[in-house]
């Protein structure tokens, strides 16, 4: 006998819930990867769960939920992505004003 639709929603919006706030926490503790690792379950629940409709109406929402946890994932990826990017850049500045302290250092001493 298939499980009462009622039923079936209220656990996949439980689920849904706690997947939300774990992403929540992990946001507020910057971890990136953990946010990508949720969603992505996040994606699969909604996925798995449109497997499992019993009508078109069902269907349709589950996909559009799958879509939304799908562009979460995708733009935690692009934050993700664009820290390091961040980072390298901070990096090469950080060798660039070393290399000119050390440019200006040698040209200073060469003065005197």
């Amino acid at each position: 006998m298939a499980e009462d639709p009622d039923t079936f929603f209220t656990r996949l919006d439980e689920s849904n819930r706690e997947l939300l706030n774990q992403m929540d926490q992990a946001l507020q503790n910057d971890q990136i990867d953990e946010l990508i690792r949720l969603a992505e379950e996040r994606h699969t629940l909604f996925e798995e769960a449109g497997n499992l409709a019993t009508d078109n109406t069902q269907r349709v929402y589950l996909r559009a939920m799958q879509s939304d946890a799908n562009v979460q994932q995708m733009l935690f990826q692009i934050m993700k992505d664009f820290g390091e990017q961040i980072a390298a850049v901070f990096t090469r500045l950080d060798n660039l004003e070393n290399d000119v302290r050390a440019i200006n250092e040698r040209l200073n001493s060469g003065q005197r």
